[in-house]
């Protein structure tokens, strides 16, 4: 593996594990204060719901966002798009189809549009699983 797709991924795993912990310990907090569940189990759930969300919400439109920044200047490191390809179909489905529109960001290949939904999808799946307890 070339050293830039080792960078970035790595990158891009500790931002995911970052903002899913965060998100997991707001989740936690919020149950607290106003005790919207009885308790927060299953955690394989939780887990599940702060890694979709930290996906979505925040990394994907973060590296999209950024990966336009650096397009726009010359001889800037950009993001690879197998990276950006990889993180979309790891659950960022929804994160890259608004980084996509949002920034209009790779919006004239579609092969990032695919990805993005096979990553919906595959986490959809993932998520009816877990919904099923056919996972954990």
């Amino acid at each position: 593996m070339p050293p830039i797709y080792a960078k970035w991924l790595s990158i891009s795993t500790l931002l995911s594990l970052t903002f899913g912990a965060l998100n997991l310990i707001t989740a936690i907090w919020l149950n607290r204060q106003i005790t919207l569940f009885v308790e927060l189990k299953p955690l394989y759930m939780w887990l599940l719901i702060s890694f979709a969300v930290s996906q979505n919400v925040f990394l994907m439109p973060l590296l999209y966002w950024y990966d336009k920044r650096q397009s726009k200047q010359r001889n800037k490191e950009r993001i690879p798009e197998l990276v950006l390809h990889i993180l979309a179909l790891l659950g960022g489905g929804l994160g890259a189809l608004y980084g996509q529109t949002h920034f209009r960001h790779k919006t004239q290949k579609p092969m990032f549009k695919a990805t993005a939904w096979l990553g919906i999808i595959i986490i959809g799946y993932v998520g009816y699983l877990v919904g099923q307890k056919q996972i954990g």
